[in-house]
């Protein structure tokens, strides 16, 4: 019973896949490349975006690296200030 469960599931996804190899195979090469032209434009387009983000998440961390070396120097002088007294 699971064999045949097994090859009517693997039946279905060939099929699946036959159906796509033959709508690929009718369309025109020149409206592949266009369509390999735009993944490329968005994969580009993406990475800039990404590399944005890293930019400003690195310099968000700067920031909160040097507001964390404040508030440590900040307390520093104020446990020094209570030890005094």
């Amino acid at each position: 019973m699971a064999q045949l469960k097994d090859l009517t599931i693997r039946i279905g996804s060939e099929s699946k896949w036959t159906k796509s190899l033959s709508r690929l195979a009718d369309t025109s090469e020149s409206s592949v490349r266009a369509v390999v032209r735009e993944q490329r434009r968005a994969v580009r387009e993406h990475i800039q975006y990404l590399s944005r983000t890293r930019r400003s998440c690195e310099q968000e961390l700067r920031e909160i690296q040097d507001l964390i070396t404040q508030v440590q120097a900040e307390l520093d002088d104020s446990v020094g200030l209570l030890e005094k007294n």
